[in-house]
């Protein structure tokens, strides 16, 4: 349908003609465009592109005075505000997110890892199912996993993990991430659901130091969870919600151990995992109560 204001061939024509043309003025001059079309309009990809952009945005925000000037300056040469050569850098390289696992399906044997640190996620046992957001995984607690191997950005502290997990209850502790040594028990994480649907974070530095969220999770429902930790300080977050801070007081211990999901590899103990876990992503930062509710509230389809 056409909506012009004035003649078609006319140099005044200003509009649009259906979903083809577009009629536009600029410095004087008078240009006929076809007018642009995402490539992916509504999609999947394009929804997790708009989130990135959105946490680069906030990012961007809570960045200190000094910060913003030193990107100003940077940008500078490029003709660019810091703002858009931050967002330019941050879009292009993701540099705060060491693992980022959509989870949505396995090829191969293996999922995607959307970081640049291109790790691989093999899949054991486990399956796509309808999640939070599109598809996510299911775990049987009996064998299915996830299994990452190590590298120095699954060790980085301060981290943030971030997630969605429908709880189907637990016999014991139900593993959602873990990564220790199989010798002496010293690790850089062991994070889970327990019996009684709290979550509990944990590592061993000359004894188990350990931290248990006050609410607990619902049962056969669907949850947000982040969770945040420093070296001192750890932070749980329920459905964009503060839960509760603990200070720990001492480092955890970095390993070169692969990192599971929906699993504790323990000689004669195993911790496996019953619920579904999607969109599970490792920040190397820590997140902010504002982060929390805004994931919480994602979903697709909306």
């Amino acid at each position: 349908m056409s909506k012009l204001k004035a003649g078609l061939f006319s140099m005044e024509a200003k509009g649009s003609i259906a979903n083809s043309l577009t009629f536009q003025h600029e410095a004087r001059r008078a240009y006929v465009r076809s007018k642009p079309t995402p490539t992916d309009p509504l999609s999947l990809a394009q929804q997790y592109q708009r989130w990135l952009y959105q946490d680069y945005v906030a990012w961007w925000h809570d960045q200190t005075p000094a910060v913003k000037a030193t990107w100003e300056s940077s940008a500078r040469p490029y003709h660019m505000s810091g703002f858009a050569y931050w967002m330019r850098d941050m879009l292009t390289n993701l540099p705060d997110i060491s693992l980022g696992l959509h989870l949505d399906w396995a090829r191969a044997g293996s999922t995607t890892d959307f970081s640049k640190n291109n790790h691989t996620a093999s899949v054991f046992g486990t399956a796509p199912l309808p999640g939070r957001i599109d598809q996510a995984f299911s775990f049987d607690g009996l064998d299915d996993y996830i299994s990452i191997p190590h590298a120095p950005s699954l060790s980085t502290v301060p981290f943030t993990f971030d997630f969605f997990i429908f709880n189907r209850g637990q016999a014991t502790h139900g593993a959602i991430i873990t990564k220790r040594k199989l010798s002496s028990g010293e690790g850089d994480y062991d994070f889970y659901v327990i019996s009684d649907n709290r979550l509990w974070f944990a590592f061993f530095n000359l004894w188990w130091r350990e931290a248990y969220s006050t609410a607990s999770l619902a049962l056969n429902a669907w949850s947000h969870v982040m969770f945040t930790w420093d070296n001192n300080t750890c932070v749980f977050y329920i459905n964009g919600q503060l839960d509760s801070t603990h200070v720990l007081g001492v480092p955890n211990v970095p390993t070169t151990q692969n990192a599971l999901i929906g699993k504790l590899n323990w000689p004669g103990i195993e911790r496996w995992q019953t619920g579904i876990i999607d969109h599970f992503i490792y920040y190397n930062r820590l997140l902010t109560p504002a982060d929390a509710l805004r994931h919480s509230l994602r979903r697709y389809p909306s």
